[in-house]
This record gives C-alpha cells, sequence and structure tokens, in this order.
C-alpha cells in the first residue's frame, strides 16, 4: 500500500498505487495525473485528506473509511463509488467542482459541504442519501435523468440550484437562507425547507408534500404540481403569473386536499395567475374542487382553465375569503352558491337565511359575470354564514353541499325538493345540517362526506339511500322513505330523536361494515340487515332494537 503523510501522491495509471491500500495522513493529497482515472483501491483518512481531481473526471470505487475528512481540491469532477464509512465529513471546495455519489453512503456517515459554487451529482438511480448538507455559496444539484434523495437537512448561508431533468426529493428539515432556483427536472419538497424564496424556471416543476416557509414564484413556463402524483403542499407566500402551469391531480368533489385531491396551502399572500390543468386521479365529476387556500390578501389575475376531464367544463371561484375553488359543471347542471340576502351579486358569497323560490336571484351565476341568477336545478352550494333557508315551491336538485356548519333548509307551502334521477347531500369534517323540507321524486339519495346531515321530514322519494360516507340522522320514521338503505365505509346511520322506528331493508357493503347511533334513547330497526360480510356495530348509550330477519354475516358488535 501507499501511506502518504501530509504530502502529494499523483497517481498515473488506474493501478499505480497497486493492489492495496492508500492511507492519507495529516492533511496529505491524492492527486490524478491524467483524466479518467478508475482507482479501486480502498482509502483510509486519518486528518483532512484532499483529492486532487484535476480538471477531468476521477472515480474511486474503493471504500473511503477512517476518522478523517476528504475534501476536493481540482476543478473536475470526483466519482465515488465505493460504500464508504469515512467520519470526517466530505468538503466539495472549489468552484466549478463536482462530486459524483454512486452509491447511498459514498459520501461517508458525516456531513456534505458545498463550498464555492460545487456541485453535488446523483451518479445512479434511486440514491437515497441520509448526509447533512451545508451550502455556504451557490451549491448547485444535479439529478441528472434519476431520483434522487436527499433524506438529510440542508442547512448554511448558502443558496441551491437544481440542474438535471429527473427529481431531487428533499425530505429533511432544512434550514438554508439562500434562495432556491428550480431550474430544470423537478423538486419534490416532501420535508420542510426554512425562509429561502424558491423559484421555478420555465420548464420546471415543483411538488410534494412538505412545506416552504418562504415565498414560491412560478415563472412563465414553470409548472407548479403539488403531492407526489396527490397531496398537499404548504408554501408561504405563491406568486403566479400569467404562463405558470398549475397542474392539478383531482378526485373528489368537496373534499378538501386528501388522498384524491391536490391542494396548495399559502400561509401569506397569493398572486393568483396562470392555466390550469386538471387530471382525474379518481372519480372526478361534478362539484366543487378546493384548489388552494391562503391566509394573507388576494391578487386576482385570473386564473385560466386550459384543460379538464371530458365532458365538463369549470369556472374558477374566489368569492369565498381565504379560497380558491374550481366549479364543475357537466351537461345541463350548473353548480351554485347560496347567496341568502344578495339578490344582485356583490363579489362575496354571503349566504345566511333567506327565501328559496323559483324567480329568486339569490344564487351565484356563471362566472365571470358576477350576477346572482335564480335557481337552475343543479349543485347548490351553502356557504358563507349559515342560516335557514326556507323553500316556497318545489325545487329539483342534483346535489347539496354544505360547506359551513349549521344551515337548516326547511319548507312552507308547496315547497321541497325534487329528487328526479338520483341526488346526494355532502357534508365535510365538522359539518353538520338539517334538512326539513320534503325530498321526493324517483331518484335514489347518496349521503356524501365525513360530516352529519340530518333528514327530519317524512320523505317520498323512491330510489332508496346510500350512506357512502359519514352520518346520516333521521328524525322521522319516515326519512328513507321506504327504498333499501346501501350503508359503506363505516357509515353512520343516526336516530336524530328517540323512539323511531324504521322499516327499511338495510344493506351493509362488505369489509367496512357500518355503525347505528341509537342515541340515549329506543332506535327500532325493523327492516332485513343482510351482506354476507359485513359488520353492524351499536354506538351511543341508548337501547337498538332490530327486529328483522337478519342475514349479515361479520357480527355484531355492542360498543
Amino acid at each position: 500500500g501507499i501511506n502518504v503523510s501530509g504530502s502529494t501522491v499523483t497517481l498515473g495509471t488506474n493501478t499505480a498505487a497497486g493492489v492495496s491500500g492508500i492511507a492519507l495522513n495529516n492533511g496529505a493529497t491524492l492527486a490524478a495525473g491524467v483524466s479518467g482515472l478508475v482507482v479501486a483501491n480502498n482509502i483510509v483518512t486519518t486528518g483532512s485528506g484532499l483529492i486532487n481531481q484535476g480538471s477531468g473526471v476521477m472515480t474511486l470505487n474503493g471504500v473511503i473509511g477512517g476518522v478523517g475528512s476528504i475534501s476536493t481540491v481540482g476543478t473536475g469532477e470526483l466519482v465515488l463509488n465505493g460504500n464508504n464509512a469515512f467520519t470526517g465529513g466530505l468538503g466539495i471546495n472549489v468552484s466549478g467542482s463536482t462530486v459524483t455519489l454512486g452509491t447511498n453512503t459514498a459520501a461517508g456517515v458525516s456531513g456534505i459541504a458545498l463550498n464555492n459554487g460545487a456541485t453535488l451529482k446523483a451518479g445512479a438511480a434511486g440514491l437515497v442519501v441520509a448526509n447533512t448538507v451545508i451550502t455556504t455559496g451557490a451549491g448547485t444539484i444535479d439529478t441528472q435523468a434519476q431520483t434522487f434523495t436527499l433524506a438529510g437537512p440542508i442547512g448554511g448561508a448558502g443558496s441551491i440550484a437544481k440542474v438535471g431533468t429527473g427529481n431531487l426529493v428533499l425530505t429533511g428539515a432544512s434550514t438554508y437562507t439562500g434562495a432556491t432556483n428550480v431550474n430544470a427536472g423537478t423538486l419534490s419538497v416532501n420535508g420542510s425547507l426554512g425562509n429561502t424564496a424558491v423559484t421555478v424556471a420555465s420548464g420546471a416543476t415543483l411538488g410534494g408534500t412538505g412545506s416552504i416557509a418562504g415565498t414560491v414564484t412560478v415563472a412563465n413556463g414553470g409548472i407548479l404540481a403539488p403531492g407526489n402524483s396527490v397531496g398537499t403542499l404548504s408554501v408561504g407566500a405563491l406568486n403566479l403569473n400569467a404562463a405558470s402551469v398549475l397542474n392539478w391531480d383531482l378526485g373528489q368533489a368537496y373534499a378538501v386536499g386528501g388522498v384524491y385531491n391536490d391542494l396548495v396551502k399559502v400561509t401569506g399572500n397569493l398572486v393568483l395567475d396562470g392555466l390550469l390543468n386538471v387530471t382525474n386521479s379518481n372519480s372526478f365529476g361534478l362539484g366543487v374542487y378546493q384548489l388552494g387556500t391562503y391566509g394573507g390578501t388576494l391578487t386576482n389575475n385570473g386564473l385560466t382553465i386550459n384543460s379538464l376531464p371530458s365532458p365538463y367544463t369549470g369556472t374558477i371561484q374566489t368569492a369565498i375569503a381565504g379560497q380558491v375553488n374550481l366549479l364543475v359543471a357537466g351537461p345541463g347542471v350548473l353548480t351554485q352558491y347560496w347567496d341568502g340576502g344578495d339578490t344582485v351579486g356583490n363579489g362575496t358569497i354571503d349566504g345566511g337565511n333567506g327565501t328559496w323560490s323559483v324567480a329568486g336571484t339569490n344564487w351565484t351565476g356563471p362566472a365571470p359575470s358576477g350576477i346572482n341568477t335564480n335557481w337552475q336545478g343543479g349543485i347548490a352550494v351553502f356557504a358563507g354564514a349559515a342560516g335557514t333557508v326556507t323553500l316556497d315551491a318545489p325545487a329539483s336538485f342534483v346535489g347539496l353541499q354544505f360547506a359551513t356548519t349549521g344551515y337548516t333548509i326547511g319548507a312552507t307551502g308547496t315547497g321541497g325538493l325534487t329528487n328526479a334521477s338520483g341526488a346526494f347531500v355532502y357534508a365535510n369534517t365538522g359539518i353538520s345540517a338539517t334538512i326539513n323540507a320534503v325530498i321526493s321524486g324517483a331518484g335514489a339519495l347518496d349521503k356524501q362526506g365525513v360530516g352529519t346531515v340530518t333528514l327530519n321530514a317524512a320523505n317520498t322519494y323512491t330510489g332508496g339511500t346510500t350512506i357512502t360516507d359519514g352520518t346520516l340522522g333521521v328524525g322521522n320514521n319516515a326519512a328513507l322513505s321506504t327504498g333499501t338503505l346501501t350503508m359503506s365505509n363505516s357509515a353512520i346511520l343516526q336516530a336524530a330523536t328517540s323512539g323511531l322506528v324504521l322499516t327499511n331493508n338495510i344493506i351493509i357493503s362488505p369489509a367496512t361494515g357500518a355503525r347505528v347511533d341509537s342515541g340515549s334513547g329506543t332506535f327500532t330497526l325493523n327492516g332485513n340487515i343482510s351482506g354476507a360480510t359485513g359488520s353492524l356495530s351499536q354506538i351511543g348509550t341508548g337501547n337498538l332494537v332490530l327486529g328483522g330477519n337478519n342475514s349479515f354475516g361479520a357480527g355484531l358488535g355492542i360498543n
């Protein structure tokens, strides 16, 4: 082997160091005499070992061990392909120089310093590097065409430029304070970035499910695509330009974020602009999709819908403070917001008390007019202030979404809701709503969302009832009319008053089972309950009476 102490050994061939190891002691230097060297020897460093790769490429395939550090002093590229274990850290010190990592542990077990404009490059696909990275200047990270994950944090006062067509995934809690420039490929922030200003250049993409405390600016042609396919990305402030591209995956109307919808949460100010492209991630369809939220001021330059799944059309709605929503309509179906006492259109969603009449213009009209119109028989969204909405005539509907808790839908005279060919009621997390108006018609009714909707009227719709998610309350023996009730996704049927007796047959979907909340009184289910692999659980402090010929197969739980 070769033992170098405080001096320099220059290798002119791949095997110049023989077949044994190389020891770098007391600040010794290992230098490349020619470009393209591939050295297989193992190396031990006991002090501040230096590698001078010259202006070309030098590859070290052996294992580097020891308690010392390794620092580059050449202007070229140093390739480290060993499963290295040196503990003193890796320093990339020369402007324009590059260290390429070929294994997850190529940089040893301590930190990596990016100094004086140096570059850290991924030399293999799928690398996951756990080292801490410190940037003191204008550091560059080059993914080339592959996915490169930095699991450790990035610190320091320097900046980071992301280059290469691949995906740089950051999962650590980074604190560096210089700028972040996404110049090519994709930057996926799945951990956190501190107060760094992030700029996404034309053709580059920012995504991930983490958080960025600083301001994000997406240049014309730059792409914002939250999530890793689907997910929520949080940023401090967001500046979009006229040709910024927003690529959103959406698949479940009315759900905020979650497993099917992309979402961007902006803590501060939002400059809204750009081109929106929507991809169907699950069951994209009619309804409202929340694209983003913001906590500061909105500068609305106009987000343009560039593409939607066929056959749907959409409008961007910003009338609810702090929200940017996509309203999706289909052939003959319009989504409208209840505007309470506003019969003209003042640019906000007021909600609140009011009369729902045939000719009343207290519903939002198609964007971008901003002029209120009468009810069009599609999807009604109840947001803004909660209140009591009173129908004074029959009104057909496709869906009712409750975005504010505490709404009550009632009726006088001939007023009521007509469900001609299938409709839904939706309440999300923490939302409760009550429907006292009679629901009639031949369609089925589907309760969606994890919140609670309570039916208190003697309803007459004949298509049956499904609880897809959340809780459906009943306050009348005929609340579910006479059709079959189907329950899935651990849905809850809740007694809103004591002494109720339902005669509806019930089908429990497999795997997830269903729950019945008897409240504090007696709740009787006299219909037949079936479902070969479905289970039924009783919750609440009251008494559940089962009076049917039941055949559900996965058991009864009393909780």
